[in-house]
C-alpha cells in the first residue's frame, strides 16, 4: 500500500465519491494512475485484493431455478443491475461460502457494472456476480460500497462499445481505491447517505 504523511495541523477532509476518479481539470483518470490525483494527507491507497476478499458466484444449475418461491432466493446480474423481472429461486444445494447476507456488498462482472449494498433476504450467490468482504480493521463496509460503484463503473467506460464488458476476478483485485482513516469512512458515508435519502425523497 501506498502511504502520504499525516499533517497534525490538518482537519480530516471528505470527498464526493462521484470525483473520486477525476482530476484538478475534472478529466476522467484510470484507476492505477493515482500519481496524478493528490489524495488528502492520513489517506492511503491499496490495491482492493490487499484489503478485501473477493468471493465468485457459484454456476447453479437452471434445472434447478423456479419463479414459485421454493428454495433459495438467487441473486444474478440482473438483480444487482435492477432489471430482474421476477426473483429466481434455486432448490440447488451449494457451499455455505456462496451465502449472501444483509449488508454484504456485491458487484456484476458482466455488461452494467453496478455495486449494491445487499438489502434482501439471505440469498444463494450466482456466478457472474461476486461478494467483496473487506478487512473491518482498514475499509467500512458502507465505504467501500461508496467508493467502488465509480470506480467498476470507470472500469465498464473504458472497455469501450465494442465488446460486452466484463470483469474478471484478478481484475477486480488489482483496482486501486482510497482509503482514508475510518472516521473519515464514517463521515463520507454519513454525508453520502443523506445526499441519498435527499434524492429519494
Amino acid at each position: 500500500a501506498q502511504r502520504t504523511n499525516q499533517n497534525p495541523n490538518q482537519q480530516p477532509r471528505t470527498m464526493s465519491a462521484e470525483n473520486i476518479f477525476k482530476d484538478d481539470t475534472g478529466e476522467r483518470i484510470a484507476p492505477t494512475a493515482w500519481s496524478r490525483f493528490n489524495i488528502p494527507d492520513g489517506w492511503e491507497t491499496y490495491k482492493l485484493g490487499e484489503v478485501c476478499s473477493i468471493q465468485t458466484g457459484n454456476g447453479f444449475e437452471s434445472e434447478y431455478f423456479n419463479s414459485e418461491g421454493e428454495g433459495w432466493p438467487l441473486i444474478k446480474r440482473a438483480t444487482v443491475n435492477g432489471t430482474e423481472d421476477e426473483p429466481t429461486y434455486t432448490t440447488e444445494e451449494f457451499d455455505d461460502r456462496y451465502i449472501i447476507e444483509e449488508g454484504d456488498v456485491l458487484v456484476s462482472m458482466d455488461g452494467n457494472f453496478e455495486v449494491q449494498i445487499w438489502s434482501g433476504p439471505t440469498s444463494a450467490l450466482n456466478q457472474r456476480v461476486c461478494k467483496i468482504t473487506p478487512q473491518t480493521d482498514k475499509i467500512n463496509n458502507e465505504y467501500l460500497g461508496y467508493v467502488l460503484q465509480p470506480i467498476i463503473k470507470h472500469c465498464e467506460w473504458s472497455t469501450g462499445g465494442t465488446t460486452v464488458p466484463s470483469l474478471s476476478n484478478k481484475q477486480l483485485k488489482k483496482i486501486n481505491i482510497p482509503v482514508p482513516p475510518l472516521g473519515e469512512q464514517e463521515r463520507i458515508v454519513s454525508l453520502l447517505s443523506d445526499v441519498d435519502e435527499y434524492i429519494e425523497k
